[in-house]
C-alpha cells in the first residue's frame, strides 16, 4: 500500500464512489 494508492482511495471515498472498505 503506497501513498499514491492511499491518496486515491481517500479521494474516491470522499466522492462516495467506493464503499468504506478501509474503514470497515
Amino acid at each position: 500500500k503506497g501513498l499514491v494508492a492511499d491518496r486515491l482511495l481517500s479521494t474516491m471515498l470522499r466522492r462516495g464512489m467506493v464503499p468504506d472498505l478501509k474503514l470497515s
